[in-house]
């Protein structure tokens, strides 16, 4: 009897019947798959005494994209609400985002590999100076799209494909996951919850959940542009 048709059976396999963390697409996921394959063909090549095959063109795609999150809160006082825009290079470590408050007040980040960068905007329009600092697990590059997928569907003991969806012009099959909060380092303590994911050739194009009633939506598009991101002038 056939035990795994699809990439995603045999992560489940090897997650649930060998207690693995993550399956080996899902490892691949997380490290970027058009990066592993085209080592692998690097290394194929070097075995054969070949020359190193010409990247494709599209081989980059996955590395970066346009980044758009809405987060909304069921509460009336809306302190929480937040809409986001921004840029990422998840290879080169690189990203900006900026981020609008539901009191008129803004927020901009920029990383640079292990580094943070931030600023506000009081709702005058006045910018603050740059601080420097740590970034964080929750920052732009640490939530990655193959970092996310990876961890939700490490995370998940149900899936269920809802159907076909556009998101942004693009087709994509929708996913509804049940992940343990804990193994999903999402905040709300013990349990598990929703967390709803759209895929187009297995790549992350958005994901929508709750952490504590709040609403986080993430969408990544645009894959492929060019980003340019330079640290900025801390103190000024």
């Amino acid at each position: 009897a056939t035990i795994a048709e699809t990439a995603r059976d045999v992560d489940q396999a090897m997650r649930w019947g060998f207690g693995m963390k993550q399956g080996p697409f899902e490892l691949w996921q997380e490290a970027g798959w058009l990066q592993v394959a085209q080592w692998i063909k690097d290394f194929a090549a070097a075995c054969s005494g070949g020359e190193k095959e010409p990247e494709a063109a599209e081989s980059g795609a996955a590395d970066t994209a346009r980044i758009s999150i809405l987060v909304t809160s069921p509460s009336t006082d809306r302190l929480f609400d937040a809409s986001c825009s921004g840029i990422a290079d998840y290879a080169r470590s690189r990203s900006r985002l900026v981020c609008d408050y539901a009191d008129n007040t803004s927020r901009e980040v920029i990383e640079i590999g292990p580094r943070a960068y931030e600023r506000r905007v009081s709702e005058a329009g006045t910018a603050g100076p740059w601080t420097e600092s740590t970034a964080g697990d929750d920052g732009a590059i640490a939530m990655s799209p193959a970092r996310l997928l990876a961890t939700m569907r490490a995370a998940a003991t149900r899936e269920e494909r809802i159907g076909d969806e556009d998101v942004r012009g693009e087709s994509t099959v929708h996913y509804r996951l049940t992940v343990d909060r804990e193994a999903a380092a999402l905040r709300g303590g013990p349990g598990e919850t929703a967390v709803d994911i759209w895929l187009a050739d297995d790549l992350l194009r958005r994901i929508s959940y709750e952490e504590r009633g709040v609403r986080r939506t993430t969408e990544f598009f645009d894959l492929g542009i060019t980003v340019d991101v330079a640290p900025p002038p801390v103190g000024n």
